[in-house]
């Protein structure tokens, strides 16, 4: 029997369609989630963590890509996930929406994930940016943080050791607001 068959039950308009299969239990497919206060096996809950469950814009042109990944980054607890296909799709729903992160591939038709970065950088200046992809340069990955990536990431993307990146990148966020927001109470 084959694996991966996707079931189409959309309920969130943000989240990825589920993953059902037939076979082995796989281990990011699972409708029992972790609890609300455990992030991850690896990291519990912390201090300064968001309270809510991170909204993360995942960019690929590749669907198995975002369905694997989203699938286990959602796996792992507090993180909706919501993907887009390409650079200017991801740039129509980081206008309609508020987002805690973005992680977007390199190589896309259209709005490469560079240019997306560098695009998204100018509208929102303070969010986690992350660049991944499946052919991995030094100069490449240079050309990506230059532009405003948070971090650059090798395909397959390990999604727990993302989980833990992606958490660590927007605590930072929140402590950064958290200080400006003092020091404007102060002056």
């Amino acid at each position: 029997m084959p694996y991966g068959i996707i079931a189409l039950r959309n309920r969130d308009p943000f989240a990825l369609p589920s993953v059902t299969h037939a076979g082995p239990a796989l281990p990011f497919v699972t409708r029992k989630r972790p609890r609300a206060l455990w992030i991850s096996p690896l990291r519990p809950y912390l201090p300064g963590m968001a309270s809510h469950a991170l909204r993360l814009l995942l960019v690929d042109d590749d669907p198995t890509t975002t369905l694997a990944l989203g699938a286990g980054l959602e796996h792992q607890g507090a993180i909706r996930v919501h993907a887009a296909a390409s650079g200017e799709e991801a740039l129509e729903a980081f206008e309609r929406a508020t987002w805690d992160a973005v992680a977007t591939d390199l190589m896309m038709p259209g709005i490469d994930g560079i240019e997306l970065i560098r695009q998204l950088r100018a509208l929102d200046p303070s969010i986690p940016l992350f660049l991944f992809t499946g052919s991995a340069s030094i100069r490449k990955a240079v050309e990506g943080i230059q532009a405003g990536a948070t971090d650059f990431l090798p395909k397959p993307v390990d999604a727990e050791a993302f989980h833990i990146l992606l958490h660590k990148a927007v605590d930072e966020r929140m402590m950064m607001e958290e200080v400006a927001l003092e020091r404007m109470r102060r002056s």
